[in-house]
């Protein structure tokens, strides 16, 4: 299975639920994606697809995305909430490039 094109996010700073802005979660991400039109669509809808995907990871908590099956769960999110509205293509994949909670 060959890797398809990865679209990089600007890195994600946000607070963690519950934590009253004590912990913060630090993320970049790549898209694997699985056509050139989804691309487009992507670049063309980043501000709403950035929107999206921080109002997901703020409504974490520190505990649900400091595990190994926490982050995956987390990167299954960000494909599944994302691709609900995507409509030329999908994203088949996440893929975390950083990941530091302090």
């Amino acid at each position: 299975d060959t890797l398809g094109k990865l679209i990089p996010m600007e890195t994600f700073l946000v607070n963690l639920a519950g934590t009253r802005g004590n912990k913060l979660v630090k993320i970049n991400m790549e898209l694997e994606v699985n056509s050139d039109k989804v691309v487009e669509e992507i670049e063309r809808r980043k501000p709403q697809i950035r929107d999206i995907i921080i109002i997901l990871l703020s409504s974490k908590t520190y505990d649900q995305v400091n595990t190994k099956e926490g982050k995956v769960f987390l990167r299954d999110e960000v494909r599944d909430t994302v691709n609900s509205f995507l409509v030329k293509g999908k994203i088949k994949m996440v893929y975390f490039t950083d990941f530091i909670v302090n």
